[in-house]
């Protein structure tokens, strides 16, 4: 019998010992494919789409040159991997598992390449016929968040969401003057979006399978567009102390927005655990807030990750704490490696944060130990 169905037997039974639950065990599925299948499913459907590909591109080459037949060829081949992944997932809810490993990869496969013949039509028309590149980026960004919205496939969302807001983003840095400094700007916005779906999302349990991806999808394209943000020009111009006005003011703004969010998360948490507005508790939160922001002015990105550890923290989702974590590792040392001093500056200052960290920890132990934890369920 396979070690995990034993296992789900000998937890049942000791929980019917307990008496903390009744009747029988539902009935188990005869077969669950190891990890190693599901990888050689998944390169196996993969391979297949690709070869798919690109027998469309050789032996239908006219398909390709003409972006009317690819928009409508892509949009079919996306029909075809929905009707596929619907009737996956009708039977995953009906059996209470997924035997269609292959048939999944194969599906979302096929959408990828309908996505990448109907990006071939939308910026053939839009760049090459109008000159409208900006246009093109943001089209797209559209046609995936609406894939986001419909396809019934946890990984589909999840890619479908990361990938709009990219593509929004791209659509920011190729703007015209007339929108400059417009991506430092994105990303607050999408944050508090990100940050009002993961607080509330156990207030759509209905749709639970479509915003959690959603919401792992946007999480994981801000930490991305961060890291570009400080990789590019922009972020090199920021470091070198150039003259540059209104590079310097659009990320200050950015910024300034960012440190708000975080501002109505730590409201929102310290509210959730029972105290109010005029606690030490909240002054404390706000002034921590406020220590943040003034941190992130210096090492860009800092509040976002201190961002996706509390709203982690608050939802009690450790891989969005774990991701939290990882992001601030990443921003730091970041900055640390952009930093232009000598590396004895760098150690003495690694030293002195360590201290205040330290001495931080001490101050907070002392001044809060006397306050008894409060049980909330609000974000659980």
């Amino acid at each position: 019998m396979n070690h995990h169905i034993q296992e789900r037997i000998d937890l049942w039974k000791r929980l019917s010992d307990q008496n903390l639950t009744e009747g029988e065990l539902s009935e188990l599925p005869n077969q669950i494919s190891p990890w190693y299948v599901k990888t050689l499913m998944a390169f196996s459907g993969w391979l297949a789409a690709l070869f798919l590909l690109g027998f469309i591109g050789v032996g239908f080459e006219f398909i390709i040159e003409n972006s009317m037949i690819s928009f409508f060829v892509g949009s079919g081949m996306i029909a075809l991997a929905m009707v596929m992944l619907a009737h996956i997932e009708i039977e995953r809810r009906t059996h209470r598992v997924s035997k269609h490993e292959f048939q999944e990869h194969l599906a979302l496969a096929i959408s990828l390449a309908g996505q990448c013949l109907v990006a071939f039509a939308i910026f053939d028309l839009f760049d090459n016929q109008f000159g409208w590149k900006m246009f093109a980026w943001i089209a797209f960004g559209g046609v995936q968040a609406f894939l986001a919205v419909i396809m019934p496939n946890y990984l589909h969302r999840l890619l479908s969401a990361l990938a709009a807001v990219i593509l929004w983003y791209l659509a920011c840095v190729l703007r015209g003057a007339e929108v400059r400094g417009f991506e430092y700007l994105l990303v607050p916005a999408f944050l508090f979006i990100v940050c009002w779906l993961w607080m509330n999302e156990f207030k759509f349990t209905q749709h639970i399978r479509k915003v959690e991806p959603i919401a792992y999808g946007i999480t994981l394209a801000l930490v991305y567009i961060k890291g570009m943000l400080m990789f590019s020009q922009h972020r090199v111009v920021w470091y070198s102390r150039s003259s540059d006005v209104e590079s310097i003011a659009s990320l200050w703004a950015g910024e300034l927005l960012t440190s708000f969010v975080l501002l109505y998360v730590v409201f929102k948490l310290v509210k959730s655990a029972g105290f109010d507005e005029t606690s030490r508790q909240m002054i404390a939160a706000i002034v921590g807030c406020v220590l943040v922001a003034v941190v992130s002015l210096e090492s860009y990105g800092f509040s976002l990750g201190v961002l996706i550890l509390l709203v982690g923290f608050y939802c009690g989702n450790r891989l969005l704490m774990a991701l939290g974590i990882v992001s601030l590792l990443f921003y730091i040392s970041s900055y640390y490696y952009f930093l232009e001093v000598s590396l004895l500056y760098k150690s003495l200052s690694l030293f002195l944060i360590g201290c205040v960290l330290l001495a931080g920890r001490w101050f907070m132990h002392r001044a809060f130990s006397d306050i008894e934890p409060v049980q909330s369920g609000e974000g659980k």
